[in-house]
């Protein structure tokens, strides 16, 4: 998606359970930390576990600063849309594109 996509700055996001796999145009890395890694590394701690994320990704993706456009994909980030749109049941007519905006996911 991030090679075929005319933006170049789209930066495409997997959140899996145990990793996060981050692409963009020219390449991409996979990161050993994920949802469930992270509850069971910090708990119900959302203070360590936004600590360990920033350590983690500060790190790693810091030449990353500045995108405009991120595209998350899979279980996580339809979690996250489910949740952002108060939605009881999974809906795809109502996740596909959801655009939310970066006070919405950095806070």
């Amino acid at each position: 998606m991030a090679n075929r996509h005319p933006s170049p700055d789209l930066a495409v996001l997997d959140i899996g359970g145990g990793s996060t796999e981050a692409t963009r145009k020219g390449g991409g890395s996979s990161t050993p930390i994920g949802a469930v890694w992270l509850l069971e590394a910090c708990g119900p701690d959302v203070a360590a576990c936004r600590a360990r994320a920033s350590a983690v990704f500060g790190n790693g993706y810091a030449d990353w600063q500045g995108r405009t456009k991120l595209a998350a994909v899979g279980g996580t980030a339809t979690a996250l849309a489910m949740l952002e749109l108060s939605l009881p049941k999974f809906d795809n007519a109502a996740i596909e594109g959801l655009e939310v905006g970066l006070e919405r996911v950095s806070a």
